[in-house]
């Protein structure tokens, strides 16, 4: 209803999935980390992670239909790295 609040508490490291038991079309997703890297692509699927200390990372991607991709990518000392994820929508029978 209008104007009411609730909070939960996540723990797991996981994909939450939120739904309206009202209106089906709306929907949403919530990332549960257990560090606060992470992002959500701009329109144009552009992605950054800032702040990262040097080291190299296992880095995922998820896409709610299409699943996730996984690539490793090393950040240098005041560096920058740059990773590129394609994901391609399954074609119809």
């Amino acid at each position: 209803g209008k104007g009411k609040t609730a909070r939960r508490y996540f723990t797991t490291p996981e994909i939450v999935k939120i739904r309206c038991d009202i209106h089906a079309w709306m929907s949403a997703f919530i990332a549960v980390e257990r560090h606060p890297f992470h992002a959500v692509t701009g329109d144009d699927g552009s992605f950054a992670l800032k702040g990262l200390p040097a080291g190299t990372y296992a880095v995922e991607a998820w896409q709610e239909r299409l699943g996730t991709q996984n690539q490793t990518v090393t950040v240098a000392d005041g560096g920058t790295a740059t990773i590129d994820f394609t994901f391609h929508a399954a074609k119809s029978p």
